[in-house]
């Protein structure tokens, strides 16, 4: 299954089956072919925000930082309400450090759900990200 070639013709759906088959895999093989797949069907340019999402997770666990940086950024300048991406964002961001940025898609996160689970988990998290303001 590494060396997987998705063909054109294969329905998207079909596409989005396999790939979040693969994401779950534990191999870096299932995770590349994943994201090959997952790349094909935003090449084609009928991806939704999930399979975005789901790339852009795909591309940090592969250890591509800067092409899931970039896959954020663009998820959140079209997707900029939606809670989980935020929080998402949040993490990999703090887990890189990248503070100021983080907090920036923090406080949109606390304006839509203030109190909810996953803003409360950031807020406490040990970088202060939202005690700052």
């Amino acid at each position: 299954m590494a060396f997987y070639q998705p063909d054109e013709d294969e329905s998207i759906d079909d596409l989005r089956a396999q790939a979040t088959v693969l994401a779950f895999g534990k191999t870096r093989s299932a995770r590349v072919t994943a994201i090959r797949i997952l790349r094909q069907v935003v090449d084609r340019g009928i991806s939704t925000p999930d399979d975005q999402y789901r790339l852009c997770q795909l591309y940090e666990a592969d250890g591509d930082w800067p092409a899931a940086h970039r896959l954020i950024r663009l998820l959140l300048a079209t997707n900029g309400t939606n809670p989980l991406y935020l929080a998402e964002a949040c993490r990999s961001l703090l887990r890189r450090g990248l503070t100021d940025e983080a907090q920036v898609w923090f406080d949109k996160l606390e304006k839509l759900e203030p109190g909810a689970d996953r803003t409360v988990e950031l807020k406490a998290r040990p970088l202060k990200v939202g005690s700052g303001r």
